[in-house]
């Protein structure tokens, strides 16, 4: 698969914007009976490139199977995060890979019988082109279900990301259901402590013939529930339903509070998008942090993650509606001293996937 340029290693002060292609990524490990050790979840990119990676791992009770992800990033350095325990089934990570290198999965513990992992993902590339063909979004629901409902029938194994927004929700909740080859499992979603909007995210995998319902605690005065579904098919070259807007701030000293770098500017219809943001610092002895706001601009809502300097990559992950004539934006602030000016070297990245 042809990446274009991104950028291979840090250089000072680059400033990178762009609306361009997404690449869809998956790797497969069904009725696994041993454990996988370092094996490769996508072709080694050309170029340094941001992805979305999300884990998916069943297994049947008394097995206690982890999944843990390990890549390079552009400092070469490398990193290490669970995509999957016997307590959480899904995870995702926005990761910075480093060109010419490959991140790899590998599972450790006991297991009993067998288990499954799928490895779905996202690639972001400023130019190039698009690898989504295999990409569809067969729900995009909106309303309340007052009483169960079914979203969609799966007629073989299907892997969809999930994407939930639910403005005023207050003390109601929204659960979206599902069945893998191992038991019925639940997504719940309740009021985010930040805002009034109730936010749902996540990989979810059904086994063939079976239904993706949901069902909630309201049946009067009820908000209303945005649900996309996206189906993550088998990856193939072409266009998609899937847009993308990405900035980047490589090698960056400077703060850039009071300013916020926009990701994206709303046009005359409010957009159902996935906001993420990554930030990074090289490791050093000593050094001040660096925090990093996403921003929302049409309803102030905003969500922040911290770097320093032991080198690791921080990232965040929210649902979000940008409304029209409205931004999503990113901005930086230090962590001691003024907000603004000189700041250790810090590498962030904000992207927005639109449904």
């Amino acid at each position: 698969m042809n990446k274009s340029v991104l950028l291979g290693s840090i250089i000072c002060c680059v400033v990178l914007s762009a609306h361009a292609a997404v690449t869809e990524e998956r790797k497969d490990f069904p009725a696994q009976t041993a454990l996988l050790n370092d094996v490769p979840v996508l072709s080694p990119p050309t170029s340094t490139g941001e992805y979305l990676i999300s884990g998916y791992l069943d297994q049947p009770n008394g097995s206690a199977v982890t999944a843990t992800l390990s890549w390079l990033d552009e400092n070469s350095t490398r990193h290490y995060d669970t995509l999957g325990t016997p307590n959480a089934v899904s995870a995702s990570i926005l990761v910075r890979i480093k060109a010419n290198t490959s991140p790899t999965i590998s599972t450790r513990g006991q297991i009993t019988g067998t288990y499954d992992l799928y490895i779905v993902g996202l690639g972001f590339w400023p130019v190039g082109n698009s690898g989504q063909a295999g990409i569809t979004e067969p729900v995009n629901y909106s309303g309340w279900p007052l009483t169960s409902t079914t979203l969609v029938t799966t007629a073989s194994d299907a892997d969809y990301y999930a994407l939930i927004l639910i403005p005023g929700i207050g003390s109601r909740s929204l659960s979206l259901s599902w069945r893998d080859a191992q038991t019925s499992r639940s997504l719940v979603v309740k009021q985010n402590t930040l805002t009034t909007t109730g936010t749902g995210f996540g990989l979810i995998h059904a086994v063939a013939g079976s239904s993706v319902e949901i069902d909630s605690n309201c049946t009067k005065s009820c908000p209303t529930a945005t649900i996309v579904l996206v189906d993550m098919g088998k990856p193939a070259a072409g266009a998609g339903p899937l847009s993308d807007y990405e900035h980047y701030l490589l090698g960056w000293t400077d703060a850039t509070y009071p300013n916020e770098e926009v990701v994206v500017r709303q046009g005359s219809m409010t957009g159902i998008g996935l906001f993420l943001a990554n930030i990074t610092e090289p490791i050093a002895s000593a050094c001040n942090g660096e925090t990093l706001y996403a921003i929302t601009q049409s309803s102030g809502y905003a969500t922040q993650i911290q770097a320093n300097c032991d080198g690791k990559p921080y990232s965040l992950i929210f649902p979000s509606f940008i409304a029209s004539g409205s931004t999503a934006a990113i901005e930086t602030e230090n962590w001691q001293g003024n907000l603004w000016g000189s700041s250790p070297t810090y590498s962030a990245e904000g992207i927005v996937v639109e449904f």
